[in-house]
């Protein structure tokens, strides 16, 4: 999934919630499980609709759902997440972080490395941190 994508469907999420989003849905480890499961529902002549595989801003895993274009996710999005008065954006937030990476030279692609690797790390140990709970 590209990092539009990927970004819009997080961002959807958080405006959705986690009842409708995370809870009562099966998670998935890895993109590729979640989208050999959305293939194998795709096939099934019994389904309502075609469904895709998406990251959960909650779990931080994949689960499967309606499929839901760009267009889609962007149009949802502006018109469920007007802020109140006084209230930073996210992209206000990040600001001083993107002025950062681009004084430091850094190529996007570099930055979103950093990033995928760091987010690894973090889920990585949250699920052994779950593991070690029992």
């Amino acid at each position: 999934m590209d990092t539009t994508l990927y970004n819009l469907h997080l961002r959807a999420g958080q405006i959705c919630g986690k009842d409708k989003t995370c809870a009562g849905k099966k998670p998935f480890d890895e993109e590729d499980a979640a989208q050999r499961a959305a293939n194998a529902h795709n096939r099934w002549e019994g389904r309502r609709h075609d469904v895709e595989p998406y990251p959960c801003a909650f779990c931080e895993q994949w689960h499967i759902g309606r499929i839901m274009p760009i267009a889609e996710l962007e149009a949802f999005i502006t018109e469920k997440s007007e802020l109140p008065p006084n209230t930073k954006s996210f992209d206000a937030i990040l600001a001083p972080i993107r002025q950062g990476f681009a004084e430091s030279g850094m190529s996007e692609e570099e930055a979103l490395d950093i990033f995928t690797n760091e987010l690894k790390v973090i889920r990585a140990n949250r699920r052994y941190d779950k593991e070690n709970k029992a």
